[in-house]
């Protein structure tokens, strides 16, 4: 996915061409949505006992869709005064950032626009992760996010409803959220997505293609290993580095443990999540200074 900073100055934009004054929070909210599953999945993986790594992969795979996305802003939205184009502003910037995401070269990844009725993997690959474009929309991103900070900032966050049926509506499209990925995670599995099923029967690799998004490559004497998402490591070969290294790669499996890669992108050291630790921390200071400059001052929603 295109770094945090680069959806905040390319959907910024985007959303005050297509909204009446948008407000940039919850532009942020939006555009937030479909990466929360894996931000949780990186949670989940520091935990002592965490959950098979396949199946928390699916999961997320499953939530972080557009149908989901569009789950998780319908209960957002029901909090807010005006429901429907609060609804409209984070559909808009969940659509966004999946288009985004499908923009740059995944390596094995993608995004799922159709789910739950189709599971295949939408990947345009048209910019590379590091490329040149994606460095200029990553210091566009940040010199618009602070440009849009202050007016962000200053606007009230929205009064809570006080009818007991927007509670319970929120409460259900959240539990939906929350508990319908479990019932369909065979759907990526299927299409194989992140390489998951190939991964899953060892036995069967042997001969089968494969693709890893942002793999961890280990040098070595017998030419290098790659650790995989799921924390098994296999031997790499044509690859060519000399150091530790983050890399997308295509291949083949030439035995259970032995992968031969074909085609393959080097990622830069800590670029992406030093540009998206600092787009969270933006949008997340703005909601906490607007929280606390308007505590206490707006009325409470009639609807």
């Amino acid at each position: 996915m295109p770094n945090t900073l680069v959806h905040l100055g390319a959907q910024g934009v985007l959303s005050r061409v297509f909204f009446r004054s948008p407000d940039f929070k919850w532009i942020f909210l939006g555009l937030l949505i479909p990466d929360l599953p894996w931000i949780l999945q990186r949670v989940f993986r520091l935990l002592p006992a965490c959950p098979d790594r396949y199946a928390l992969a699916l999961y997320s795979l499953v939530q972080s869709s557009l149908f989901f996305g569009l789950l998780l802003a319908a209960a957002i939205a029901l909090l807010d005064e005006r429901p429907w184009r609060t609804w409209r502003l984070l559909g808009f910037n969940v659509l966004l950032h999946l288009l985004l995401d499908a923009s740059e070269y995944k390596g094995g990844n993608g995004v799922h626009l159709l789910a739950p009725f189709g599971w295949k993997l939408l990947d345009f690959g048209f910019v590379e992760p590091e490329g040149r474009w994606m460095l200029a929309l990553t210091l566009f991103g940040l010199v618009y996010s602070l440009m849009a900070f202050p007016a962000g900032a200053r606007r009230p966050p929205p009064p809570l409803p006080r009818r007991l049926g927007r509670w319970a509506g929120a409460g259900a499209l959240l539990g939906l959220y929350l508990l319908l990925p479990f019932a369909l995670r065979k759907g990526p599995e299927t299409e194989n997505a992140f390489s998951i099923a190939t991964l899953r029967n060892a036995e069967a690799r042997t001969g089968r293609a494969a693709a890893f998004d942002r793999a961890v490559y280990l040098p070595g004497d017998d030419g290098g290993r790659l650790r995989l998402f799921s924390g098994e490591e296999v031997r790499a070969e044509g690859l060519g580095l000399t150091a530790r290294r983050l890399v997308s790669a295509e291949g083949v499996f030439l035995a259970p443990d032995r992968f031969q890669v074909e085609t393959f992108v080097v990622h830069t050291p800590h670029y992406r999540d030093a540009a998206t630790g600092l787009g969270l921390a933006i949008g997340a200071a703005m909601w906490l200074y607007a929280f606390l400059k308007h505590r206490g001052r707006a009325p409470q929603a009639e609807s």
